[in-house]
């Protein structure tokens, strides 16, 4: 995966921002990588990069935590209803064709907060789901490499 990408910045937020970006694909291995298609927008170019990557080492988590939240907005009043998620569940559902735009992101010292919203393959759904990834270390900094063409 190194050799397809030019550009490579470590904890690179703010310099790097994912706000309305699309993830295609989760590979879980020895890191969590998350695959932007679409790439990411970068401050100092103004604009954004072709196809992009964030690698989340996992040597130091202790919690990385996935939640999915379903809206569902038949009848007078909205239901919200949520359940926990694996995150190799929600690599599955991404490879079934389903997409997660990042909507939210935050960061601290030794914590990760991502929301994204669901994209359906079909969009005829009359509710929407949001997927909350979090992600905790046990001591130093949040290791994640941000790499792009």
């Amino acid at each position: 995966m190194d050799s397809e990408f030019r550009f490579e910045l470590s904890n690179a937020y703010p310099t790097v921002i994912l706000h309305d970006c699309i993830v295609d694909r989760i590979e879980i291995k020895d890191n969590v990588t998350f695959t932007f298609p679409d790439g990411f927008w970068i401050q100092e170019l103004e604009g954004f990069s072709k196809n992009a990557a964030i690698e989340i080492s996992m040597d130091d988590i202790y919690d990385f935590s996935c939640a999915l939240v379903h809206h569902n907005a038949w009848g007078r009043r909205p239901n919200f209803y949520g359940h926990k998620i694996a995150l190799a569940k929600v690599s599955k559902m991404l490879s079934k064709g389903i997409k997660i735009e990042l909507i939210d992101e935050f960061y601290t010292i030794n914590h990760l907060f991502w929301r994204f919203c669901v994209i359906p393959k079909r969009q005829w759904r009359r509710f929407s789901d949001e997927l909350i990834i979090e992600c905790n270390i046990t001591e130093g900094n949040l290791c994640m490499q941000y790499k792009w063409n």
